[in-house]
């Protein structure tokens, strides 16, 4: 069974997500134009007719465009946003009320999970950012014994409490928001206001927060072994990948993980990671293959 998860562009210009299972795919978020989106879809192997849902974590730009909400009508894709998404996307009120006529706006709630395919469940949870609300998921697919697999996905929070930790312990692969060196961010020449706002609480995560974050995550998680952790929304201006990195290493040296870290990247696709986990639960100790997935004996 195939169960793999790309993310297919991140940062200030655009961000989506996609995750696939059994041939049914989800998108996260909808921040590119359909031909860009299409294109980093083929780059991938994957194509728009396996794609059964978007899921809409908040309404700045780069997360959706009204050019992708047409574009997911005229393919009859579901969305899953909460209902002050809709009301904030009053601008693409058009294709807004030409999607709910058609049964494909389905409104979330915090904290309660839904189904998004057949095979995909998701439940999203708060986080601190100044688009209010803005959540994060936790992305399972049960079996007779519990999950197949998990991932928890947070592009962009400006703080973590224990609440968005538990939201994220014992997942498969991790993606989440390594935004900003603090020291690049205060010598930038950006405009004063805009520096307090990413290093504020409903900013963007930097990358000792998110390291802070992660090393808490694998301490919390003692029944998954955290497989691959990918680092999002990277800026382009104070941030490198080295940096952000090197940050990652670091949480997870001290965790004594051995998770795959990759770095998303705005203008082209990561490859797609395997979520497959193994058969048995993962305890600390046990021997890990190179996949991350302890052989079954």
């Amino acid at each position: 069974m195939s169960i793999q998860f790309s993310q297919l562009a991140s940062g200030s210009r655009g961000n989506v997500g996609f995750l696939q299972s059994g041939g049914q795919s989800v998108l996260i978020d909808v921040g590119l134009s359909p031909r860009t989106l299409q294109s980093r879809l083929a780059t991938i192997g994957a194509d728009v007719r396996s794609i059964r849902a978007a899921v809409l974590t908040h309404t700045h730009g780069d997360h959706w465009k009204p050019r992708s909400l047409d574009w997911l009508l005229q393919h009859r894709i579901p969305l899953f946003c909460h209902a002050d998404h809709f009301l904030s996307m009053g601008y693409a009120w058009t294709e807004l009320e030409r999607m709910k006529a058609l049964g494909l706006v389905h409104f979330f709630l915090p904290n309660e999970p839904f189904r998004v395919t057949d095979r995909i469940s998701a439940t999203p949870f708060w986080v601190s950012h100044d688009a209010r609300p803005t959540f994060g998921f936790r992305f399972e697919e049960q079996a007779l014994f519990g999950p197949l697999w998990s991932m928890a996905y947070a592009s962009d929070l400006g703080t973590w409490d224990q609440s968005q930790l538990q939201a994220m312990a014992n997942v498969d692969l991790l993606a989440v928001e390594f935004n900003h060196d603090e020291a690049m961010e205060r010598r930038s020449s950006r405009p004063r206001y805009l520096i307090d706002r990413v290093l504020g609480n409903e900013g963007h995560l930097s990358n000792r927060q998110a390291s802070e974050l992660v090393q808490e995550v694998v301490a919390h998680s003692r029944d998954v072994l955290l497989k691959h952790l990918i680092l999002l929304h990277l800026s382009g201006e104070c941030n490198t990948a080295p940096l952000a990195r090197s940050a990652a290493e670091v949480a997870l040296f001290r965790g004594r993980s051995s998770a795959q870290i990759l770095v998303a990247q705005q203008d082209r696709a990561l490859p797609c990671v395997s979520l497959l986990r193994a058969k048995r639960p993962v305890q600390r100790g046990d021997s890990v293959s190179a996949s991350g997935i302890v052989p079954v004996e």
